[in-house]
């Protein structure tokens, strides 16, 4: 494998502030190349608490603070580096990649990308990751070989598995806290939402909730992007592509 080893509803003032952002952003989806990347603002909720935002549309080409996770083939026991993790045509073009936002840390937050799976020559698996950490202590020797702290990372994954969803929890190995099969088209735009605040964690695809689980296992981390194939052989990891665009996190 790549990177496998062998609830509460959101409050309305985090749904309407993440309307409202979204609000804000998409009409800024036109003058792409007059924005950096990543655009970080600051909203107030009605409880004046102050939000970070940042927002990715990749439009200017620039990915700067993504960094792709060096993976380890179980089959072959060496690392696997990725395939291509590159700014394509204005988006973050993932071709069994993960990558992973390496500039901040967040806690409760509202995370939402757009991803289209264009490339498959095995079963995909796409989606986000949240409260990333760095591999388990019972990981230090592969870590050693990659010299990537985040390869085996531990935390939150939320993904799909062809059309299957799937909530992982991962520490030194990855336990499915919740699954849905929602019907979604892999190879159609779908957008993924993760709404995490304390415990609670509840996941939207498409506007549509799908997973809601209570779990205190992971408090913060960073935020990753994945495109990879179910399973990888001794020659190596087929190509999977994904491409990602309009991303926010919002700190809350």
């Amino acid at each position: 494998m790549l990177r496998r080893r062998t609830c509460l509803k959101p409050t309305c003032p985090m749904l309407v502030l993440c309307l409202s952002v979204l609000m804000i952003l998409l009409p800024l989806v036109g003058q792409a190349r007059a924005i950096t990347t990543p655009t970080v603002m600051q909203a107030n909720s009605s409880n004046s608490v102050s939000k970070s935002i940042f927002y990715w549309n990749f439009n200017n080409g620039d990915a700067t603070g993504w960094i792709p996770i060096i993976g380890w083939n179980s089959e072959t026991q060496q690392p696997q580096y990725p395939i291509a993790c590159k700014v394509v045509n204005g988006q973050y073009s993932l071709t069994t990649c993960e990558s992973l936002y390496r500039l901040h840390n967040f806690t409760d937050l509202i995370f939402s990308a757009q991803v289209q799976v264009v490339q498959a020559a095995t079963e995909p698996i796409w989606g986000i990751g949240f409260r990333i950490n760095p591999a388990s202590p019972a990981y230090a020797s592969i870590v050693a070989v990659t010299g990537d702290p985040y390869t085996l990372a531990q935390g939150y994954f939320f993904e799909f598995v062809g059309s299957s969803a799937y909530l992982y929890s991962c520490q030194a190995t990855c336990t499915a806290l919740a699954s849905a099969s929602p019907n979604v088209n892999p190879f159609a735009t779908n957008i993924l939402t993760i709404v995490a605040a304390g415990s609670s964690i509840t996941g939207f695809v498409n506007g549509v909730k799908v997973i809601s689980v209570t779990d205190p296992t992971f408090s913060q981390g960073r935020i990753s992007l994945f495109s990879i194939p179910n399973g990888c052989s001794a020659s190596g990891c087929s190509a999977v592509t994904s491409n990602f665009d309009n991303v926010v996190a919002i700190s809350t």
